[in-house]
């Protein structure tokens, strides 16, 4: 019960959030996957003013793993440096987890879809 809803309000976000002038990605889901969707970790642009926007506002957000993998500490040992992957370096600029749990209302759901739009427009 409570993935089937995480997965209702993931679809939800990908309905309002797709399409704003390529500012925001939503995370695709291929017909062969079935995501319990524990975090929705959209990529955006100005994402570090965009969390402080949404924080006002009352709407707490995360930034999961802003440190790709290879270059943390942990990960010294196997001789990785800054470049040597640069779509997730990039992507640890944009990652964003906003609201997906399972409790959350439509108001709230609406909520966070009205000042992702309002920050953009």
């Amino acid at each position: 019960r409570w993935i089937k809803q995480r997965r209702k309000n993931a679809e939800y976000y990908r309905k309002f959030l797709s399409g704003l002038s390529g500012a925001v990605q939503c995370p695709p889901e291929e017909s062969y996957e079935y995501c319990a969707y524990h975090l929705f970790v959209i990529q955006v642009d100005r994402r570090d003013e965009l969390q402080a926007y949404l924080l006002k506002n009352g709407i707490d957000t995360k930034i999961h793993y802003p440190i790709p993998i290879h270059l943390q500490k942990c990960a010294a040992g196997l001789g990785y440096k800054r470049g040597d992957f640069p779509v997730i370096e990039k992507q640890s600029q944009k990652i964003l987890s906003i609201p997906v749990f399972q409790t959350l209302t439509q108001n709230q759901l609406d909520l966070v879809i009205e000042k992702i739009t309002r920050f953009y427009q």
